[in-house]
């Protein structure tokens, strides 16, 4: 896999300056500030769809990783409806519950049911999750299919979560060391700290190999973010292994001037 990466430079804590969609730069990261949860959703939406168009033009196909959680479901709505060439998009998850689609929990499920049941239906969906013996089988028969579709990955979208993760790379989580290595492959076993339950997630490696937008809703995470930014360690705050040459979506942390 060609690397991309960017190149890493610790990034400084985000200052707050509510003026909406500007893009102030903090260390090698990136602010985008929005004036309500709505405004954030339906300008990533527009942006995503741009990128996604752009990447087509220039390449001839757009391969997208997304987080497929619940609080997105209104951006993923818009995104499915913009008016693209769907059939030159591959669209992943960052990690994925390791449960069947039929399961209420599956992340296959919600996109399914949100995203690809607009136009972008033509899109081809490479999921991460497979029925097998085991995870470990699981895993390796998605690989392949993996590799030959999405990767490398050109834009990953990636939730940030107030115990400073992103998605399922969560600190103490069984697996989080495999999922930072850079020799880890591109599908990662992880179990969560608190539960042990079982999930898959997209490595390190395959994140920062591409445009990734982060997404911190709410003053909690956002305060939590700082702390990573202190902390400068993944294995306590895996996020900061992504952060560096990232996007920040965030709200405004004051009302516009």
């Amino acid at each position: 896999m060609t690397s991309r990466a960017f190149r890493r430079r610790a990034p400084r804590p985000f200052a707050s300056a509510c003026v909406a969609a500007s893009r102030p730069s903090f260390g090698n990261a990136t602010l985008v500030e929005y004036p309500s949860r709505d405004a954030l959703m339906n300008r990533l939406a527009e942006k995503l769809a741009r990128r996604i168009a752009d990447l087509i033009e220039t390449q001839g196909v757009a391969r997208i990783a997304l987080p497929g959680i619940a609080a997105l479901e209104p951006m993923f709505l818009q995104l499915g409806q913009a008016t693209l060439d769907w059939q030159k998009v591959v669209v992943t998850l960052t990690d994925e519950n390791w449960v069947t689609m039929q399961a209420l929990r599956s992340r296959e499920r919600r996109l399914a049911d949100t995203l690809l049941k607009g136009a972008a239906c033509a899109a081809e969906f490479s999921p991460l999750y497979r029925r097998a013996m085991s995870q470990k089988v699981g895993i390796l028969e998605a690989e392949p299919t993996l590799r030959r579709t999405a990767l490398p990955l050109d834009i990953a979208l990636l939730d940030f979560n107030a115990d400073m993760g992103v998605g399922s790379l969560a600190p103490n989580a069984k697996g989080l060391e495999n999922a930072l290595s850079k020799d880890a492959p591109p599908v990662v076993s992880i179990r969560q700290p608190r539960t042990g339950e079982p999930r898959v997630a997209l490595s390190v490696p395959v994140l920062t190999d591409a445009e990734r937008h982060i997404l911190v809703l709410g003053p909690d995470k956002r305060a939590a973010l700082d702390s990573a930014l202190r902390l400068r360690n993944p294995l306590g705050a895996p996020v900061y292994a992504v952060l560096s040459g990232a996007i920040v979506h965030g709200l405004c942390q004051s009302k516009p001037a």
